[in-house]
């Protein structure tokens, strides 16, 4: 998992050398959003076998019903 986070980090810090408005949306679809989704799959996994008593954040229940 903290190398999906690093990952993402590195590839994000790569946003900042682009100015171009079509080549960052390019940057984002090729090389952000894979990086978001595999770290995704992760969270996903670790969220199955975590307590919800466990978790540093909220639910999808708990933010639709109880925020």
């Amino acid at each position: 998992l903290c190398a999906r986070v690093k990952l993402l980090s590195n590839v994000l810090a790569g946003t900042d050398a682009i100015s171009n408005s079509l080549e960052l949306s390019q940057y984002y679809r090729d090389h952000v959003l894979p990086a978001m989704a595999d770290l995704r799959a992760a969270a996903d996994e670790l969220e199955d076998i975590t307590a919800e008593a466990c978790r540093p954040y909220p639910t999808y229940s708990d933010l639709l019903f109880k925020v």
